[in-house]
Order: structure tokens, then sequence, then C-alpha cells
């Protein structure tokens, strides 16, 4: 697939038009359309403007990368040269990433100004095989991670939420967003901020990594002693693969249908009312369609992945268990 498909275009619908893609420091849509990031980097049709000063750094950095991606690449003194070339072109671009004060230069300059956001959206949820094989290993080293962790060997929760940091850092490209670290009365906050809090009995962790710009996102648990909070966690896991097996068996189709069934099973396990959504989608950003709820966008479970995440907040404590799911075009589901 293009940059031309990827902008949820074709070859005749693009024609005569001018792709305008801006790069700031964080980009999704830039990123799934060019395959790179680069702060201040503009797009037009197949080209990739760099700022000069940053020109020759970045042909050492990324040129391969950018002639690999079947681009090419100039340098640019002032963004008005860039511009010049949109004059009284029809010209589409992502709003949503596009600053203010460039958009409204554009406008000036150009016959016209369209955004194709969500034609992307509609392109980014639907993963091809190359997307899963980078999540899937996103996924395999966030679990290595947590399958080695011993949570209660370290001080408090500030010193486990710096290893995983360093830890993402050193074997992944950083995490997909800040680690939770919630331990005992702390784990009844779902979106707790790690505390110098003593780490005992029971320990929470929502943690994933980034590798090579998508995403991880899995909640483990870890308990001192047997008890309820355990047997809660035990039924949450229960909770998903149940998920994963209704989705197989064609009683899940689309995320309303999950939102329903999930709501029906959480009520059967004891975990309701549940204060959050059941899961996300997930890709280069942590949290992108399909999303899940009543007010989600209806949409088919289909070439996607997302977490299936079922919590449990009591006053003491609580519990969540959290895998991501790929479903396949056939709408066949595993568990990454």
């Amino acid at each position: 697939m293009g940059w031309i498909e990827r902008c949820g275009l074709d070859k005749k619908s693009a024609f005569g038009r001018k792709i305008v893609l801006f790069c700031s420091n964080h980009s999704p849509c830039f990123y799934y359309v060019v395959g790179l990031l680069e702060e201040h980097a503009i797009f037009v049709n197949g080209t990739l403007y760099i700022p000069y000063l940053s020109y020759e750094d970045a042909k050492k950095r990324i040129g391969r990368m950018i002639k690999n991606n079947g681009l090419k690449i100039k340098p640019y003194k002032k963004i008005d040269e860039v511009l010049k070339l949109l004059k009284n072109k029809v010209v589409e671009t992502i709003l949503s990433e596009l600053p203010t004060s460039l958009f409204k230069k554009m406008e000036k300059i150009a016959r016209e100004v369209n955004g194709i956001d969500e034609k992307i959206m509609n392109r980014r949820v639907r993963k091809n095989k190359g997307e899963i094989k980078l999540i899937k290993k996103a996924c395999i080293i966030a679990k290595d991670i947590l399958n080695d962790l011993d949570p209660f060997s370290f001080k408090n929760e500030k010193a486990l939420y710096t290893y995983l940091v360093n830890k993402a850092n050193e074997v992944g490209d950083g995490v997909s967003f800040k680690p939770i670290v919630a331990s005992n009365e702390n784990s009844a906050f779902p979106h707790h901020i790690p505390t110098k809090k003593k780490i005992s009995d029971l320990v929470l962790v929502d943690f994933g990594i980034r590798y090579k710009g998508y995403c991880s996102d899995l909640t483990r648990m870890w308990f001192g002693k047997e008890g309820k909070a355990k047997k809660m966690y035990e039924r949450g896991k229960e909770i998903v693969h149940a998920l994963v097996d209704h989705i197989n068996d064609g009683n899940i189709e689309t995320n309303h249908d999950l939102t329903k069934e999930a709501n029906k099973l959480c009520k059967q396990y004891g975990f309701w009312p549940m204060i959050h959504a059941i899961g996300h989608g997930i890709g280069i950003d942590v949290h992108e369609r399909p999303f899940f709820g009543n007010a989600a966008k209806k949409e088919k479970l289909k070439q996607c992945v997302f977490t299936i995440e079922p919590g449990y907040y009591g006053k003491n404590w609580g519990i969540r268990y959290e895998d991501m799911v790929y479903v396949d075009k056939k709408g066949r589901a595993r568990i990454l």
C-alpha cells in the first residue's frame, strides 16, 4: 500500500490535488502515511521537505528510510517556499495535526483545503500483516518484561515505575504510556499515579512499550497472599478468554456486540458496575479505534487489534487484567 492509499484515496481521486501533511512531536496519522517522524517536516505529494538547519542531519539519520519508502527529500529555509506549491490547488490534509497558523496560511494560498483525517483513520483501524508483526513484537517485549518482574523486590511504587521506564528504553523504543504502578489500596484507582508507597500484599502494573512506532498495553497483578482479590483477578482472566471464545463462535461481530457481552459477563462475575470501557483499539496510538461503550461508533471487529481489560475497584483494593486481541479479516480472534 502506497502513501496515496494510506490517505484513504486512490490515484484518480488524488489527481491534480496536493496531499500536504505536517509533522509535529506527535503526529500518528503522519507516521502512518509517511512511515517516519521528523519534527517540522512537511510532506507534499511524495516529497518530504525538511527544515534547512536539520536537513543534512536528517539525510544521515533517515535518508535510507525515506528512499525505501519511495519518497524524495528536499530542504526548505522558509515555510512559504513549500506553501507556494499549493497556489490555487485543492489541498487534502490532516486537520487534527495541522497548526492553526499553518492552516490559515494554506487557506489563503490554496483554492480549497479539505480534511482527510477520517479517511486515514478508516485505514488505520484495519491492520495489515506488517503492522500486526510490529504490534505482536511490542506485546512480546512487554510480556517478557512483566514475566521476569518481581515487584516485591522494589522499595516502592516509584522505584518500580522508574525500572519499567528504563527497561522499555533499553529493549524497545520507550514506554507507550506512563506506567501505572499501584500497591494495596492504591489499586482501587484505575489511573493511579505512582508514589513512594511501599509495595506489599498486592500490586497492579499497567504497562506497555513502543516498538518501531507501534504500541502494546498489558495489565498484570501480583499477590503476596491468597484471598478475594486474587480470586477476582482469576475471574478477570476468565472474562477475557470467554469474550475471545464468543468472537470465535460468531456471537460477537461488532464493538457494540462485545460491549454488550462484556457487560453480561462482568455482572455474572461480580465486576459490576464497570467504571471504564471494556477495552480500546491499539496501534500507532495506545488508544485508537475501535472504541467500546454505548457511545462508540459501531464498527465490525475485523483486521483490528484491541485490548480487553475487565476491572473491579472496591474500597480497599482493585483488580484489573488486560490482554491484547487480534481479529483477522475472517473474524477469527486470538490473544497476542
